[in-house]
């Protein structure tokens, strides 16, 4: 089982988060005469982010002990343990990245070329080189989409608790929600 290095995620975080902390960062870059790299933090709406965001850790793996000694608020150094285990994740995860890649291109191409990509097609064409990508691609693509407004999808309130049921206690109301849960 593969441990998430969650360290690393806070110690971006940490030192993205203050521009005097991130000027900090960058003069140690600039000082070691480094590429022009930034630090990239994950983004929960983007799911190759955190592949982006610890390829880039890795990248200056040997900054964050020489910011250490700058900022005495910084608590997130990593052991040797721990990079090892950002580099596993970053292996993992080279593979959803590169698909993530040549799915991007393929949509752009045919977006360009062709009006009806049919991305299920595509999965049942590259299922022998990406085995488990295509399965998981499939269970996720064949779930209908929903025309549904989003705040009719999120809200219950007027489900639940309409003219006839005002009066309904708390304790009711909360039964009754959690019942729409497991439909």
């Amino acid at each position: 089982m593969m441990v998430f290095p969650k360290l690393e995620m806070e110690s971006v975080k940490h030192i993205t988060t203050s521009t005097v902390r991130l000027t900090m960062f960058n003069d140690i870059i600039k000082q070691l005469q480094l590429p022009n790299k930034r630090l990239i933090l994950d983004c929960c709406t983007w799911w190759n982010a955190t592949y982006v965001m610890f390829s880039c850790v890795l990248e200056f793996k040997d900054i964050f002990p020489r910011y250490a000694q700058r900022d005495v608020s910084y608590k997130y150094l990593s052991s040797d343990e721990d990079w090892v285990r950002v580099e596993e994740v970053c292996s993992f995860f080279t593979l959803f990245n590169e698909v993530t890649n040549i799915i991007s291109k393929e949509v752009f191409i045919c977006k360009e070329n062709c009006g009806d990509f049919d991305a299920l097609e595509w999965w049942k064409v590259n299922n022998l080189k990406f085995r488990i990508l295509s399965k998981i691609a499939c269970e996720i693509l064949s779930i209908p989409t929903t025309m549904v407004a989003s705040k009719y999808a999120f809200s219950a309130s007027g489900r639940v608790i309409d003219t006839y049921r005002s009066s309904l206690k708390t304790d009711t109301v909360q039964m009754l929600l959690c019942g729409f849960d497991w439909y």
